[in-house]
């Protein structure tokens, strides 16, 4: 049986006068039409009577499970399931996952991506973020450059959207007779980028040289008399014998750059950018041609502003680096 009505004030103030005059609570409930349950709940507390009517939520965990629930899903990687398993719980899953959305300080991700570093990666990383810590300004002197592959079918971990529950679900079609897409090379200074270089087959130390040569002109053209630097990862190809006889020969001083580190490489965010621009909506390409001109509009997109964030935010990369002791950093 449903609860009765809420006491108005008016029935309340009615229950007051008769009690001092003395009635009953059987009595008063006669007289104001209530029954007697409701007029003697009333009366054995006054203050917090009302409390209950209101409709009071039933909470099907404890404030303890809620504490147990919130702990096990801290930064795990773990199911709602086995988590009412560990604590204990007898809830609804649905409640589990209701308790981690309500917690304010958790918040489902995908989990990023980062190089596995042990210590000789971190000790050398340690070592270069404290030989460059001084550096400020000097970071506008270095050329950052990288390779990247843009796939025909769009990369990994662009497949979420917002579904709408009212129309068919969007689906991602892998076209395997459309295996391949375009590998580029790409340079980008403080003062502006380099034009991108598009690279056929599999790169090998002849071909990267000639890439270098073909970028040369331009550099000199961004820096004019200014001395600079050339950054490049560790790849094999980048560190041939060819490679550093012409760095040599072109008198470019090359930065020691420490091992697995895209992390402080900032034209890996140009390349996430991209990638999210030219794959937007969901896009995908037929051919080369069509993938090739989608990436030089975009590159062409990027804006002078944004390559000058990216090398101010190199100071507190390193800085994390060193507060983390050769760690990751967030970047």
């Amino acid at each position: 049986m449903g609860r009765g009505k809420a006491l108005s004030v008016a029935e309340k103030s009615k229950i007051d006068v008769l009690q001092e005059e003395g009635y009953s609570g059987r009595n008063i409930g006669t007289k104001i039409g209530r029954s007697c349950n409701v007029v003697n709940s009333y009366l054995k507390d006054k203050e917090n009577y009302g409390g209950r009517m209101k409709g009071k939520t039933f909470r099907a965990t404890t404030e303890r499970e809620n504490r147990l629930i919130i702990k096990e899903a801290s930064n795990a990687a773990i199911s709602a399931v086995k988590i009412a398993n560990r604590v204990g719980c007898s809830a609804s899953i649905s409640t589990v996952r209701r308790v981690i959305k309500k917690c304010p300080y958790l918040r489902r991700r995908k989990m990023i991506k980062k190089p596995l570093l042990n210590a000789k990666h971190r000790e050398r990383r340690l070592i270069f973020a404290k030989e460059v810590m001084s550096w400020s300004e000097k970071w506008r002197k270095v050329i950052f450059t990288d390779e990247k592959k843009f796939n025909f079918d769009g990369p990994d971990g662009f497949n979420y959207y917002f579904h709408d529950l009212r129309k068919e679900e969007r689906v991602l079609s892998k076209r395997h007779s459309k295996i391949g897409g375009v590998m580029i090379w790409g340079a980008i200074s403080y003062y502006g980028t380099i034009e991108l270089q598009f690279i056929k087959g599999k790169m090998k130390a002849e071909s990267y040289k000639t890439i270098l040569e073909n970028a040369r002109p331009k550099i000199d053209t961004i820096f004019g008399p200014m001395q600079w630097l050339f950054q490049q990862d560790n790849a094999p190809v980048h560190t041939a014998r060819i490679i550093k006889s012409w760095f040599h020969a072109e008198h470019i001083e090359v930065l020691t750059w420490p091992p697995y580190s895209p992390d402080l490489n900032i034209i890996e965010n140009v390349w996430g950018w991209m990638a999210r621009k030219v794959y937007e909506g969901g896009r995908q390409f037929e051919d080369q041609d069509s993938l090739i001109a989608a990436i030089k509009d975009v590159w062409k997109e990027l804006s002078l502003n944004y390559l000058k964030s990216l090398y101010d935010s190199i100071p507190n990369r390193i800085f994390e680096v060193i507060l983390n002791n050769g760690g990751n950093t967030h970047y």
